[in-house]
């Protein structure tokens, strides 16, 4: 992986299938390094009531205890873009 510090220890491959509310089921292959996952979709499946999604780009990133993540799609006759990007941190109820 392009700019991992040299001793960091070797990427592991992934194949991932996610399903989602949206009507898609896409299968993505990718790999994790360190607190790193990279994903790109190998096949993208859809209901017939669902939005055209023909590819789909994701990274997640554990980072001084959350999760931040990256989703791009190339949907509706675009190029792949950037969709919808967050962070995730572990909510602590106040007085605990």
């Amino acid at each position: 992986m392009q700019g991992a510090p040299a001793d960091a220890p070797a990427p592991s491959g992934l194949e991932v299938l996610i399903a989602e509310a949206s009507g898609h089921v896409s299968v993505h292959v990718g790999s994790a390094q360190g607190p790193r996952v990279d994903l790109v979709s190998h096949h993208v499946a859809r209901t017939a009531t669902a939005s055209e999604v023909v590819g789909q780009r994701r990274m997640y990133g554990w980072v001084r205890g959350e999760v931040f993540f990256s989703i791009e799609l190339a949907a509706f006759g675009h190029e792949l873009q950037s969709y919808a990007t967050g962070r995730l941190v572990r909510y602590t109820p106040a007085g605990s």
